[in-house]
């Protein structure tokens, strides 16, 4: 007797209908499922579902979750989440370099997605110019990709974070003309404005926050990315000024509704990591104290784990969660916050918090 062979998987098959299908979340706190992405545009995301074809503003989309990736970039995405960036530069750069002439045609947002984590892993591995020649691959190969302004904020907050002020200038100068010549949407506008902002190291106090305020107010809950960005801005503010009860509120909304990109969070993660650990730092022997440290670490660990192409904001995590263990003073706290030390001193070599964590690695630093 013949083997009997499910029939719906062939069916599909037969319809041309894909196993496997993608999910577009929205800024909104919606989703449309099951789906197939095919087109990924400056001003809109095309799909198809249920045999129609049916477009979303791209202005309100968070983000999208591929299922069905191209074999080299599924790879690559896997491996920049076990820190293995080599093998993932290697993978994007094959898949891309296959493609230099035309898109493919089963995955038509491949070739653009596959790019903008090729800089992601440059951004990851603090490689600026890596980093700038693959926004301008971009640009030229990927001209109308949703992707294209993403990268350019991308590296030019980077850069910044870096110390080359001039440079990321420049780069937020070519963002400016992405908006002008593809006829951005205000949410593009108020993105350049708040960078614009930020890059401003002659605003000060009062004034600045009132400013990063304002952008906030005029994003509202049409831009909510943008509106979460600014926020977290005016947090980093209020934390600056030691206004840290003000600072930790500000923070815990925006962790609270997390529409917004991944550095946002991670810094929004890190903000209340902060808040937490000063408030429960002198009262590290008390149960209040260490209340305050545990929800301090699990901030720090989230950026750790979920938010790994962050370069400004995970050394940092990673150096303050290793000080929450050891000021926690559980079992096992100290080998804990050695295993962070060390990592922070392997992975980011050159970093202020290489150098901390080598003041604190094998040294117990908990409460007296």
């Amino acid at each position: 007797m013949r083997p009997r062979i499910p029939y719906a998987p062939l069916l599909a098959l037969s319809l041309g209908g894909p196993l496997l299908a993608d999910t577009i979340y929205l800024t909104d706190g919606k989703a449309i499922s099951e789906v197939a992405i095919v087109r990924d545009a400056l001003h809109k995301v095309e799909y198809r579902k249920d045999r129609k074809t049916d477009s979303v503003e791209t202005d309100t989309v968070l983000y999208i979750e591929f299922t069905d990736k191209p074999q080299l970039v599924d790879r690559a995405d896997t491996a920049i989440q076990e820190d293995m960036l080599l093998d993932a530069e290697a993978d994007l750069e094959s898949f891309v370099g296959g493609l230099e002439q035309a898109p493919s045609r089963k995955h038509p947002w491949a070739r653009a997605y596959a790019l903008f984590r090729l800089v992601e892993v440059h951004q990851m591995m603090v490689q600026m110019p890596q980093m700038a020649a693959a926004v301008d691959r971009l640009g030229e190969l990927e001209p109308d990709s949703r992707y294209l302004p993403m990268a350019q904020v991308r590296l030019a907050q980077s850069l910044l974070d870096t110390g080359k002020s001039g440079e990321a200038s420049k780069a937020l100068g070519a963002l400016a003309r992405t908006i002008s010549a593809k006829g951005l949407s205000d949410r593009w506008k108020l993105e350049h404005e708040l960078r614009t902002l930020i890059f401003d190291d002659s605003l000060k106090g009062a004034e600045r926050q009132k400013k990063l305020e304002d952008v906030a107010g005029r994003a509202g809950v049409r831009f909510p990315v943008v509106r979460n960005q600014a926020e977290v801005a005016v947090g980093e503010q209020l934390f600056s000024a030691n206004d840290l009860g003000e600072a930790e509120k500000v923070f815990e909304g925006v962790t609270a509704d997390p529409r917004a990109d991944s550095r946002t969070l991670a810094a929004a993660y890190t903000g209340l990591g902060d808040c937490l650990r000063a408030r429960g730092e002198p009262l590290a022997t008390e149960e209040s104290g260490k209340q305050a440290l545990s929800e301090a670490l699990a901030a720090y660990m989230r950026v750790v784990v979920v938010y790994k192409t962050e370069q400004l904001y995970v050394p940092k995590a990673m150096f303050y969660g290793g000080r929450c263990f050891q000021l926690i003073a559980a079992e096992d706290s100290e080998d804990n916050a050695t295993k962070l030390f060390t990592k922070v001193i392997r992975t980011y070599p050159n970093s202020r918090w290489a150098q901390e964590a080598k003041g604190f690695r094998n040294k117990p630093k908990g409460p007296k």
